[in-house]
């Protein structure tokens, strides 16, 4: 199994979940939901997290990674709405706070399950950074 380096805020976002949602399966890095590789996800809420840093965005290692990075994150949305999950993708901006990015993140999930917003196929899209 290969090892993946998770960001302070997601495995932040991840304790809160498990605090909060005690009884309901979570799983992190999970291969077997798309065929890719699901940050976080709660099978029984059909709910798949994508904590999308800085590599998503711009060419840290170069143009051609950047080029693939991307190209899979549009296949893993396509296969995830498909399946009829809900994804959440979070774009950190700046990682300079990752207890308060990982809080807001966690309270928008848990407004959204209460709310009745959580639907398949639907995908939201959060930034979290110097901009929120």
């Amino acid at each position: 199994m290969r090892k993946t380096k998770r960001s302070k805020s997601e495995k932040i976002l991840e304790k809160l979940l498990r605090k909060e949602l005690p009884g309901v399966a979570i799983t992190t890095n999970n291969r077997l939901i798309c065929d890719y590789e699901i940050d976080i996800a709660i099978p029984d809420l059909r709910i798949a997290i994508e904590w999308n840093g800085i590599i998503h965005r711009k060419p840290i290692f170069g143009l051609k990674n950047l080029s693939q990075i991307q190209k899979k994150d549009r296949r893993k949305k396509k296969n995830l709405k498909e399946d009829g999950w809900c994804f959440i993708i979070v774009e950190d901006i700046d990682s300079k706070k990752p207890a308060l990015y990982a809080e807001k993140v966690f309270n928008f999930i848990k407004q959204s399950i209460e709310d009745n917003k959580i639907r398949p196929q639907k995908v939201f899209n959060l930034k979290v950074g110097s901009t929120s």
